[in-house]
This record gives C-alpha cells, sequence and structure tokens, in this order.
C-alpha cells in the first residue's frame, strides 16, 4: 500500500529543517572553532578555585596646619611666643648652629593592594600581588635664633624641609665630647 500524501508525509531532510537558535544571521556570528568557548571553560574554572582580595587603608594623624595663620608671622619681627600661640606645641624640635627649629607635621597616608591567588597542588598556591601607597608628611618649620625671633620659615615635606640631624657636640677618637 503506498502511503496517502494528505495523511503520511515524509520527514523532511535535515536540509529542509529551519535553522535553530536565531537563524542564518545569529549563525554566520558562531565562532568556527571551540577555542573561545575552552577558553571560557578553563577561566571559568581558574576563577571558581581561585581568592581574589582587595585592600584599602587610610590613615590620618594630627590636624593640618592652616597656610593662612602663617602669613601674619613676619621673619625678623615674630617672636617664639606668636608662633607657640598661633600653632601650639610643636612635634619636634631641634638645635642648630644660631638657635633652633621647630616642626608641626601631618600625616595623611592611603595604599590599596590587591592579590590574586590560585590552588597549584596540594600544598602550593600560586599569587599575584599589586599595590600602592600614597604617604604625605607635610608640615611646616619655623627657624629661630638665640634671641627666638623668627629667621625662617619653611613649608612642604618635612623631609626636605627639616634641618639635616647632626651630633650635640663633636666626638673625638676616644669617644669624648670636645667643648
Amino acid at each position: 500500500m503506498k502511503p496517502n500524501r494528505e495523511t503520511c508525509l515524509p520527514a523532511p531532510s535535515l536540509r529542509e529543517q529551519p535553522p535553530r537558535h536565531g537563524g542564518p544571521a545569529l549563525a554566520a556570528a558562531r565562532p568556527r572553532n571551540a577555542v573561545p568557548r575552552i577558553a571560557a571553560a578553563c577561566a571559568l574554572a581558574l576563577f571558581s578555585a581561585s581568592c581574589i582580595t582587595t585592600e584599602f587603608n587610610r590613615n590620618r594623624e594630627q590636624l593640618p596646619v592652616q597656610r593662612t595663620a602663617l602669613d601674619p608671622l613676619e621673619v625678623g619681627t615674630a617672636t617664639l611666643t606668636e608662633c607657640l600661640a598661633t600653632f601650639g606645641a610643636p612635634l619636634q624640635v631641634w638645635e642648630i648652629d644660631t638657635g633652633a627649629a621647630l616642626a608641626w607635621y601631618w600625616i595623611d597616608k592611603s595604599d590599596w593592594g590587591i592579590t590574586f591567588s590560585v590552588p597549584a597542588g596540594d600544598a602550593v598556591d600560586a599569587s599575584f600581588s599589586y599595590g600602592e601607597s600614597n604617604e604625605d608628611i607635610e608640615g611646616l618649620v619655623l627657624f629661630f635664633d638665640a634671641d627666638w625671633t623668627l629667621t625662617q620659615k619653611r613649608w612642604g615635606r618635612i623631609a626636605a624641609i627639616a634641618p639635616t640631624m647632626r651630633r650635640p657636640a663633636d666626638l673625638d677618637d676616644a669617644g669624648t665630647a670636645e667643648l
């Protein structure tokens, strides 16, 4: 018995079936090889077994001195008493040849970092770390003569504006002070 065309249709061939997943436009855009899929699977496996940590810290110490408070203090006329009344007690004092230097400074430090760690074996981890730090120790150093009159004002990074450190008195070879 022959199949009736109205009741039984032959199965269409694979070439006649409509395209799946979006038609010919999307089929042309699909990658032709499996490399991107393999790379994505490897990245997924790597990231699922890894650990990513980030860190941010900020440290502030002392209140900054207002630069406008320095303007009324004139070199040659301002006294130690006026400077202490304006800024309060200094954080550091140096004895210098002709008098003293007093410093007020403040710290504003921030740093951040990121660490990526992947287990590479039973007791071995592979890791990568990156970080940056920004430390600004700014300040003010005022220099005074033997009569405690202001001779110089310096503003900026303390390491650059502070007087150089020296021994209070020179020592001879025997370790005794030469006066």
